[in-house]
């Protein structure tokens, strides 16, 4: 039994979910990438343990279509369609600036020593000032033909104690996206929401997209939920027992604050301790490994205030444009007008009715 258990948790451990949350919000960056005229920059923001680095990594190599190259994108020799980096901490702009693109030119030109030795060090780039850096960054993701830039973690790139920080960061990130004519898809917290408030030229050019908790007060989610955990005992039936664990419902979304992402590493210290004593997992192994009250109950009051956040970024659409045009009542185009009065000409026939013009004088 014990060889059955760690085959199953090795299979618990490169599980991947395709459940309808994180399909819908891979659905919308496959789009933004296949049709890159149309964003420029695309907010995935989400709750702790949502699912958002799950997502990046579909992105990246768990394309549902399956195709050759990653999200479907053509990709020709040489060519990198997708550049997939982590966000660095740092103490002021210019440290994360720099991680930021330290990072891209170690996937799209790294040194020939790292080449060679198999690592990305990119030691060479250290020296380089802010200027050269961006530079050679943005040269590299042209030469690659580079369509999107997917950076996970980006609450790591704000705040800062100084707003000149944040809002310089706003201004660097709209400046890469544009010159390169790449997609931006930046993936954390709801607190990335602030660089819609930042600069007004990055503003317009980004998409809000939310990979939410499941919140089982909703019929939907429930069942939906359910799909989760069902999905994560068929990878690993005498492990993960269906019909004990169905059980523990409440147990489970309370301890994971709805998030899928928590859930499956919560299954899998569990799954850990039990396969040590060759048992499947129980409510006992569970409780062992879930996280501590407080962190619970700040899951659910990050997913409860970024929701709010959410419902509010559209909320005052109908009474904005009822304010734009309280005082200037919209006119239908006297042009639209004249045309729509007009009899419709099948296609090489003339009309052989003239404008009346002045008589000759």
């Amino acid at each position: 039994m014990n060889d059955t258990l760690q085959k199953e948790l090795v299979e618990l451990t490169g599980c991947f979910v395709p459940h309808p949350a994180l399909m819908a919000a891979h659905k919308k960056v496959r789009q933004a990438l296949m049709r890159p005229q149309g964003y420029g920059v695309v907010l995935m923001v989400g709750p702790p343990g949502a699912g958002k680095t799950a997502l990046a990594v579909a992105c990246r190599v768990n394309d549902p279509s399956a195709s050759d190259s990653p999200m479907g994108l053509p990709c020709a020799a040489g060519a990198i369609p997708l550049v997939s980096v982590e966000a660095r901490t740092g103490k002021n702009f210019l440290s994360r600036w720099k991680g930021l693109l330290l990072d891209i030119l170690a996937i799209t030109n790294p040194p020939l020593e790292d080449v060679a030795t198999g690592q990305n060090n990119g030691s060479i780039y250290d020296t380089y000032s802010i200027a050269r850096l961006e530079s050679a960054a943005i040269k590299s993701l042209k030469l690659r033909k580079t369509v999107g830039l997917l950076v996970d973690e980006c609450q790591d790139l704000e705040p800062f104690d100084s707003e000149e920080d944040s809002v310089q960061m706003a201004k660097s990130l709209k400046h890469l996206g544009s010159v390169t004519s790449m997609v931006l898809v930046l993936f954390g917290s709801y607190t990335m929401l602030r660089f819609l408030n930042f600069e007004a030229q990055l503003s317009r050019r980004c998409s809000v997209v939310e990979l939410p908790r499941y919140d089982i007060t909703k019929p939907v989610d429930q069942a939906n939920f359910l799909r989760v955990v069902s999905t994560f005992c068929r990878k690993a039936p005498t492990l993960l027992p269906y019909d004990q664990l169905v059980k523990e419902i409440p147990t489970l979304y309370t301890g994971c604050a709805g998030g899928t992402g928590n859930l499956r590493l919560w299954l899998l210290r569990a799954a850990g301790i039990a396969v040590d004593q060759s048992v499947s997992v129980t409510k006992s192994h569970l409780l062992q490994e879930k996280m501590v009250d407080d962190a619970i109950r700040n899951n659910f009051a990050v997913a409860q205030s970024g929701e709010a956040m959410m419902a509010s970024l559209h909320s005052g659409f109908d009474a904005l444009v009822a304010a734009v045009f309280a005082a200037t009542p919209f006119k239908a185009s006297t042009t639209i007008q004249a045309m729509s009065g007009r009899r419709r000409l099948k296609p090489g026939q003339r009309s052989l009715q003239r404008d009346a013009v002045g008589e000759a004088a």
